[in-house]
């Protein structure tokens, strides 16, 4: 019994096809953005990106106040700061912070990663942007969120 010849197989000349390839693939990054939060304030509606409304204010209502503040401030130095994506702000009444956290209904992983009060509630902070490594951070399931904005808008 004799050892099998092993046949040799030619690569094939396609493999290095630019046209064939998909190229190469880039590797998520940990500063990208994968949700930013939007308040629109013609409408007083708290938005995630720029199409799927969380949560809807009345006009004159303390949160629509609270969030027009965060997001269009009038003092130069309020703007400047407005630049970051960690916004925060005092509120005049204690334990308003929670009631404004506690009524937007998002997935908790979400909301705990956007929205962080003060003990006593009268401080409020809100990171705008998250990126995927504050998503690992707060173990925000992607597929969780877009199940989410799927039953919400069926």
């Amino acid at each position: 019994m004799g050892v099998p010849e092993i046949e040799r197989v030619e690569p094939d000349p396609r493999r290095n096809d630019p046209d064939l390839s998909y190229g190469i693939v880039e590797m998520p990054q940990d500063d990208e953005v994968l949700y930013k939060l939007i308040f629109d304030r013609d409408t007083s509606e708290l938005k995630l990106g720029k199409h799927f409304v969380i949560k809807r204010f009345q006009y004159g209502e303390d949160a629509n106040t609270l969030f027009e503040e965060l997001f269009y401030p009038e003092t130069e130095d309020a703007i400047e700061k407005n630049k970051n994506p960690i916004k925060e702000a005092e509120l005049k009444i204690s334990g308003l912070g929670y009631a404004i956290v506690n009524n937007i209904k998002i997935p908790l992983p979400l909301r705990k990663a956007m929205f962080r009060t003060s003990k006593n509630g009268k401080k409020i902070q809100v990171h705008t942007e998250i990126t995927r490594l504050r998503a690992k951070k707060f173990k925000i399931k992607e597929q969780e969120i877009q199940d989410y904005l799927i039953s919400k808008y069926r």
